[in-house]
């Protein structure tokens, strides 16, 4: 097809100076060698068709707008011919493409036409085979089809087959049949009444794992991972998320723009509201306000110098101050100390009318309010490029008008503004206010009524008679949760993310579905995925959403879109790790945090500005930090009175007594040194894995810290545990979570391994905890209550097979022979007691002499009267559950409880749910790999100054040396180094500042001759390694090996 050429503004009453006449043997069919067809652009809506001079007289580009005005004349006989040859080439185009009998146009709607009858077929509710057969349609057809996207939307087949995943409305059986018939069609997952297909398929599943995911069992049947790809494109076509555009690197005038709005201040009024009568007049003139302050930073300025402490009504009641200037850096506790004198007294800031959300930055504001600026709410664009942010002056020359009034009930609910940062520290304080003042009708008297209520008592199932709440699915979780309720935006590529959403569930939860057959019970099995998780990374969103928070502009500004922060946390499967840790920083912290973190995971911004000295102090964000001073001996107590009053944004630095240094090294040994304090053993807050080894000698003393292979996990405390000890762990796990708070919002690392139930429970996934989780904790307690477990399959099994269960329930319930009442125990009397089948290890299990109490732990009861309560083969099922529910849940609530409120009290706890559990040990603790180091990276990623570079031979045996450390050796190294046993996520190459070898030379020049007689040293601060050049490896290693061992937990004078 050739392209038709606009003639937009072309005029059809201009005679041109030169007419073309054809002769009469004028033949359009020999004239044109490729005769143009014209396509008018979807994008050009106004254009009309091509005049005849257009298409006749080609015309070079130079000529291009003269010639669009010429016109020509026909005659009759010659617009006859014209419009002949026209209708001939539309008749062998329609043949050529459109024919019914044309095998290009059979090919060409034969795909959309097929997927089309398929799903019209595939119902919910419907018949099994007709929708087994529909799906097996549509997997043929993905698998083998050169499926577009257009065909995959306008087939109906996202939205059905979606429809046909998540709909529960009809039989209660009927959803989990409707996924396994779907995971055999699309991944050939066996029945589960092929025992045998089902094990040999889990195998082959291991093995593909190993593989590095790569499935080679029937390739040709994983049609899911074709169908993921179907999506992406879809996504991919359909998506129209925007973003920001500031391109720091290529435009000056973007680089200079970080500068003026780091360096310039906006100048405002403040004016009560002419409505409001019971606050003061500000009468100190304007004042300088930093644009990127927030809002509520005027209203602390404002509340501290007394504005609310009049209630008179009159007109000429003002307040004056000296002071002039507003920022972010207003003391905090001097802000909750005004606000709590003032008891629900809170102000409200306008401009133009126009109620101002508190999290808005001012220039925000002004830029969207003030008449000066010509900016409007309405024709303020969540994607305009900062263009005209910089570009005009009337901004910072303008004197602005801000008005202020007391915030009443209807007007304190104004939505806050669609930005990512500052958000979680407004609702921090906002949640930390609220909480202590009271509701004004609360009284004595109201609490004495509500005692006398109708309402009965709540009766505690689980103390008095035993019965437990069932775990929830993960997978009946993902499926039921409606994100569309969720999501605030609109987008024509949401049903496309949604349906891999759902297999992204599926994906991860699959063996919820196969969960009570015997093959499936083994943790292993569980943590199985179908295909590899990356496959569910969309390419092109995630170059989006990287792009966009690697622009400080957009950073600093907090105007971060906001599908990129819902799409990060209701969607994250769609991006890597790494860029969900990215999009963490900003949503959860300030400005400054997220700037900063920016900066370090980013050496482009930082080399662009090297040569500009001053532009490079405009991007390094300006966060104050607060030194204490501890004393190594007592450090643990002196820092939870520190951290029990902390209530700023500062990063906390730390100084040890009698050392004179300070800064990075020594702060980060400090979460060190804190990390292993905690795990001390004499604390009594961790769970260890002794419960089913031999009983040792008990003047062997207790090991000084927590041995846990499995990884820390809270002791548990059962009912009747004293209100004192109760208290004392309660305010330590209150400790550890503003200590892990904290750490991650400094970017400091912890040096804590735990659990990944422990990090369930800090994502509020603690309703999902089952049987299976218990491998995480303790593995002896898993393997013995697995067959247990097994037991209990056996015996209910038996029961099926012998058909009683109707009689069953007719029957009186039976007592055990302790007289313990049996719960939920349908299968009384109705097989042999003395079956071997049903025995544990050769022995029946009334003789094992169990009763009711949590392994392990004697004085924690199950269920009331516990310790008197024997464990039969009636009841077993019941125990099984209760210990495992005791162990996981239960017994660990209240600790996780004052967890999250020391957590929350530095910033919100859910701002961590972008990660999945089994990323968090790398959010807390940095790099988790076990391996050696490698030589390439630290070649890449080390610097060498004052006297070495990569080809010195001090510098080879180095990197040599290093590649040969154990795990223990690695951990001495970073800590003399660093300062922490840890490297951060990325390992060496997102250490910050790098790791830097330096010549080391003595002082007396004399003594430079003889290296080997002096050891290195380093300056943990800024990683520096001052290595002398040593005569040979071996005293090189030697003379490290001393170094490390001698020269830690000291901060002195090198």
């Amino acid at each position: 097809l050739g392209r038709g050429r606009s003639t937009r503004g072309a005029s059809n009453n201009i005679v041109p100076p030169v007419l073309f006449r054809p002769t009469s043997t004028f033949d359009p069919s020999t004239y044109y060698s490729r005769p143009p067809v014209y396509v008018p652009s979807p994008y050009a809506y106004t254009s009309s068709a091509p005049t005849a001079a257009s298409l006749i007289n080609p015309v070079t580009p130079h000529h291009h707008h003269q010639q669009q005005q010429y016109q020509i004349i026909l005659s009759s006989q010659e617009k006859a011919k014209l419009k002949e040859w026209i209708q001939n080439q539309a008749k062998t185009f329609r043949t050529n493409y459109f024919s019914n009998n044309s095998s290009t146009s059979n090919l060409a709607l034969q795909i959309i036409e097929r997927l089309a009858s398929a799903v019209d077929i595939l119902h919910v509710g419907k018949d099994s085979i007709e929708n087994g057969k529909a799906l097996r349609d549509i997997a043929n057809i993905i698998a083998k089809g050169d499926v577009s996207p257009f065909e995959m939307v306008h087939s109906g087949l996202i939205t059905k087959l979606y429809q046909y995943l998540t709909d529960d409305i009809s039989l209660a059986n009927d959803r989990p049949e409707r996924l396994k018939q779907f995971l055999n069609i699309f991944i050939n997952i066996p029945l589960e009444n092929d025992e045998l297909a089902l094990k040999q398929y889990i195998i082959e599943l291991q093995h593909a794992q190993v593989n590095n995911g790569k499935i080679y069992h029937r390739n040709e049947s994983n049609v899911l991972s074709h169908l993921i790809n179907k999506l992406h494109g879809c996504i991919n076509q359909l998506e129209q998320f925007p973003i920001r555009v500031n391109d720091i690197a290529g435009r000056p005038a973007h680089s200079s723009a970080l500068r003026l709005i780091t360096t310039h201040q906006l100048k405002c009024n403040l004016i009560r509201h002419p409505q409001c009568k019971n606050l003061k007049q500000w009468n100190s003139g304007p004042v300088k306000i930093d644009p990127l302050a927030l809002v509520s930073a005027i209203e602390k300025y404002l509340l501290l110098r007394g504005i609310a402490s009049s209630t008179i009504d009159d007109p000429t009641n003002t307040l004056d101050d000296e002071e002039s200037e507003v920022s972010n850096e207003s003391d905090t506790e001097d802000v909750i100390n005004v606000l709590t004198r003032s008891s629900t007294m809170r102000l409200e800031f306008l401009i133009n009318d126009h109620i101002i959300p508190h999290n808005m930055t001012i220039y925000q504001a002004v830029r969207l309010y003030s008449i000066p600026t010509q900016r409007t709410a309405e024709n303020e664009s969540e994607t305009d490029t900062d263009e005209s942010i910089f570009s005009s002056s009337a901004i910072w020359t303008r004197v602005h008008t801000i008005n202020y009034r007391q915030a009443t009930n209807s007007s304190s609910t104004v939505p806050a503004v669609n930005t990512a940062i500052g958000g979680a520290s407004a609702t921090t304080s906002t949640n930390r206010i609220r909480r202590t003042t009271h509701p004004p009708n609360s009284s004595k008297k109201t609490i004495k009524t509500s005692k006398r209520s109708s309402i009965p008592p709540i009766i505690d199932e689980l103390w008095i008679n035993g019965q437990y709440p069932k775990s929830k699915s993960l997978l009946t979780l993902a499926l039921n949760e409606s994100v569309s309720s969720i999501l605030t935006i609109n987008d024509l590529s949401l049903n496309a993310i949604f349906l891999l959403r759902i297999l992204n569930g599926l994906n991860l939860y699959w063996y919820d579905l196969y969960s009570h057959t015997n093959t499936m019970l083994n943790h292993q099995n569980s943590i199985l995925t179908l295909t590899s998780k990356n496959e569910f990374y969309s390419s092109k969103l995630t170059s989006k959403v990287n792009r966009q928070l690697q622009d400080p502009v957009v950073i600093m500004m907090g105007q971060i879109p906001s599908w990129i922060t819902e799409m990060g946390y209701s969607c994250s499967f769609l991006f890597p790790f790494e860029t969900r840790q990215m999009l963490f920083y900003p949503c959860a912290f300030d400005r400054e945090r997220a700037m900063q973190r920016l900066l370090d995971s980013s050496d482009i911004l930082t080399q662009q500005h090297n040569n500009d000295q001053t532009d490079r102090q405009s991007i390094i964000p300006r966060i104050e930090r607060k030194k204490v001073q501890l004393s190594r001996g007592n450090i643990l107590s002196e820092m939870e009175k520190i951290l029990d009053n902390w209530n700023s944004k500062h990063f906390l630095e730390v100084q040890y007594e009698d050392e004179v240094g300070f800064g990075l090294g020594p702060t980060l040994e400090a979460y060190s040194l804190l990390s292993k304090e905690l795990q001390r053993n004499g604390l009594e807050l961790w769970r260890t894995d002794k419960i089913f080894e031999s009983t040792k000698d008990k003047d062997v003393p207790l090991p000084e810290y927590v041995d846990s292979r499995s990884g820390l996990y809270p002791a548990p405390l059962g009912r009747n545990a004293k209100a004192s000890v109760i208290t004392k762990i309660r305010q330590k796990y209150k400790f550890l979570g503003k200590f892990m708070a904290k750490a991650l919002m400094d970017t400091r690392m912890i040096d804590m391994s735990f659990s990944i139930v422990f990090y369930k429970w800090i994502l509020g996934q603690e309703e999902t905890l089952n049987l299976e989780d218990l491998v995480h904790i303790d593995r002896n307690l898993y393997e013995q209550f697995k067959k247990l477990q097994s037991v209990v399959h056996i015996r209910d099994k038996l029961v099926s097979q012998n058909h009683l269960i109707n009689k069953i329930h007719n029957k009186k319930r039976l007592k055990s022979k302790d007289d313990c009442q049996l719960e939920n125990s349908p299968c009384s009397n109705v097989f042999d007691e003395n079956d071997e089948r049903l025995y544990l290890d050769g022995c029946k299990i009334d003789d094992l002499s169990l009763v009711f109490t949590l392994p392990g732990h004697s004085n924690i009861e199950l269920k009331k009267g516990g310790k008197d309560c024997l464990v039969t083969i009636y009841n077993l099922d019941q125990y099984v559950n209760l210990v495992v529910y005791w162990t996981l849940v239960e017994g660990v609530r209240r600790q996780f409880e004052s967890f999250r409120d020391g957590f929350n009290s530095i910033f919100p706890i859910h701002h961590l749910k972008c990660f999945y559990p089994d990323e968090l040990h790398q959010v807390f603790c940095g790099s988790g790999s076990t391996d050696l180091w490698d030589l390439k990276v630290l070649l890449e990623s080390t610097r060498c100054d004052h006297g070495y570079n990569l080809n010195s031979r001090a510098v080879k045996w180095l990197f040599d040396i290093m590649i040969n450390f154990d795990i223990d050796e690695q951990r001495a190294f970073l800590q003399f180094v660093t300062g922490s046993p840890r490297l951060p996520v990325g390992g060496f190459r997102m250490l910050h500042p790098p790791l830097t070898i330096v010549r080391k030379t003595a002082e007396n020049s004399s003594d430079n001759n003889n290296s080997d007689s002096f050891l290195p040293s380093v300056m943990t601060c800024v990683n520096y390694l001052k290595l002398p050049d040593y005569s040979s490896k071996e005293i090189m290693k030697a003379k490290l090996t001393t170094a490390i061992r001698d020269g830690q937990y000291a901060f002195l004078l090198s």
